[in-house]
């Protein structure tokens, strides 16, 4: 064999092996690139998946916000790929769970959808003092959750203190009026310690439907909106403004009754300024708030009483009262020495011996006398003040009446922090 033939194997013998090294190295990665296309389709798959599932969110929230009083199930955004899932986590929040399926990737996301305010309980809410000079009953509590020793009625939540001669829940079994419409007490009252005549050997700490909450802040749980950003609610559009000044805040009560009786009427009025509503007045409130379904009456940045002079004998068990929510709210407001002089409450408020102690008295923004019945709810955000009370009050809890006073800003909106919205 010649040189030249020799020469001529060795390269082929070199180059077989490259191409068998080369071929190795190729099989081996071959491997390895097949397995990164893979895992990149179903990494698009995965986000298929999960922007599906994030678009079948937005799709139940606007599904439950158009069948919010009618919602029973997703009917339009349910789908063979698509399940959507509403849960209750409190009586005024939800969590909406959406999950898609998409060539057998599955993803699931959560996120909460909040009704109004905080959904915290009680027939009476308040960040103001209250002082009962008489008897107040609570014809219907709130009657918050069933529980195996019974519903956790709620007839007051407070932030600071109160004191009451006589305060007496009547319970929801068998009670008085409903709570709401279609309320089924399934035979069973409020549990024992949620069912209490209060004693004032309790010195305030009573049982669990007398409740101490430091954080109550009325205004923030209705509206569902801080109270430093209160214009907002007042300006909506969605309430009719009057504004009190010293001509005319004595008969606040014609003026807001003059309001409801227009034929354009609004069954919201936002009260600026001191109001006081007398005994006429109020017997007008009651005829034209029967009329509806509950109306809203806020009064805002100023003193306001309820005066009936003759203190009659309470009315009848089933006599109509005041059907609506009242709301006072006092936020950048300060009591003067002579704020009540010019109002017929002064007759009580203006003298420094007082069936009231003057702790309470010096600092009272709200007072009523006579014998009243609310029908809906009633709630006093004036932190730092007081509200007195020189009157028999019958107080029904009426859920059906809220929701249709604040039915517009109970809108459905999503939780801020309940998924990747902070």
């Amino acid at each position: 064999m010649n040189k030249h033939q020799q020469s001529g194997m060795t390269t082929l013998l070199i180059t077989s092996m490259l191409l068998i090294v080369a071929l190795l190295f190729s099989l081996a990665s071959y491997k390895n690139l097949f397995y990164q296309i893979k895992r990149t389709q179903n990494e698009v798959l995965a986000r298929q998946a999960h922007w599906a599932a994030e678009g079948g969110l937005e799709c139940g929230f606007t599904e439950y916000k158009i069948k919010k009083n009618n919602f029973t199930d997703f009917d339009e955004c349910n789908t063979a790929e698509l399940e959507l899932t509403l849960t209750p986590v409190a009586s005024t929040e939800f969590q909406l769970e959406s999950k898609a399926t998409n060539f057998l990737q599955s993803k699931k996301i959560f996120k909460n959808i909040k009704l109004g305010g905080s959904g915290k309980s009680g027939a009476m809410r308040s960040s103001a003092d209250l002082y009962f000079h008489s008897s107040v009953i609570f014809m219907t509590p709130d009657p918050g959750n069933l529980e195996a020793d019974g519903w956790q009625c709620v007839a007051l939540r407070y932030r600071n203190r109160f004191y009451g001669i006589t305060m007496r829940n009547q319970g929801v079994y068998p009670g008085g009026e409903l709570p709401f419409n279609d309320f089924d007490p399934l035979r069973k009252n409020c549990a024992p310690n949620h069912l209490n005549t209060f004693d004032n050997d309790d010195d305030g700490i009573v049982n669990g439907d007398f409740v101490k909450d430091s954080s109550v802040s009325p205004f923030e749980e209705i509206f569902g909106v801080e109270k430093i950003n209160h214009n907002e609610v007042r300006d909506s559009g969605e309430f009719e403004l009057l504004t009190t000044n010293g001509s005319n805040r004595g008969n606040c009560g014609d003026l807001i009754v003059d309001i409801l009786k227009h034929p354009s009427k609004k069954e919201r009025i936002w009260i600026e300024g001191d109001c006081e509503i007398k005994s006429a007045a109020f017997e007008d409130l009651i005829n034209e708030s029967e009329k509806t379904q509950g109306i809203l009456l806020v009064f805002h940045d100023g003193l306001l009483s309820f005066m009936d002079p003759s203190l009659p004998p309470p009315r009848p068990e089933k006599a109509k009262g005041l059907k609506g929510m009242i709301v006072h709210f006092n936020y950048d407001y300060s009591i003067g020495d002579t704020s009540w002089v010019g109002l017929d409450a002064n007759i009580i408020l203006g003298h420094s011996s007082s069936i009231f102690p003057s702790d309470y008295l010096s600092i009272s923004s709200y007072y009523q006398k006579g014998s009243f019945r609310f029908s809906g709810g009633q709630v006093f955000d004036s932190v730092g003040h007081s509200a007195l009370f020189y009157s028999a009050i019958d107080f029904s809890y009426n859920k059906d009446v809220i929701d249709s006073a604040l039915s517009v800003f109970n809108q459905p909106r999503w939780q801020q922090g309940s998924w990747h919205d902070f």
